[in-house]
């Protein structure tokens, strides 16, 4: 792949926010990628900002997920066999909040991570 802006130089990346090959003159670092010198650095820099406010936000999310699956499961267990349904719910929000909160873990643990 070439550089977007120097046609005849090869291109050592991609600017995270216009998908456009870049060369080492106009490739800047950011936290988590590449950027258009003096064109697209703003823009990257909040899209790592929202990023990490996002990763931020699952936390809570898989808390209540993983809280209402389990009530939801203790319900459906205690009003067998007419709670089988409810039951059945609870095991999947039960599931769903647990896989949640360990793919958080997951993602802000490994090394590329920041907070």
């Amino acid at each position: 792949m070439r550089c977007f802006y120097h046609s005849d130089v090869e291109a050592v990346g991609v600017c995270k926010n216009c998908h456009r090959g870049l060369c080492r003159a106009c490739a800047v670092e950011i936290t988590n990628g590449l950027a258009c010198r003096d064109r697209c650095e703003k823009e990257v820099v909040a899209l790592d900002r929202i990023i990490r406010r996002g990763r931020a936000a699952s936390g809570p999310a898989a808390v209540l997920f993983t809280g209402v699956g389990a009530i939801f499961v203790i319900f459906g267990l205690l009003t067998l066999p007419s709670g089988l349904l409810v039951l059945v719910v609870g095991g999947f929000m039960l599931a769903f909040g647990a896989l949640q909160f360990l793919s958080g873990r997951s993602k802000s643990s490994s090394p590329g991570a920041s907070a």
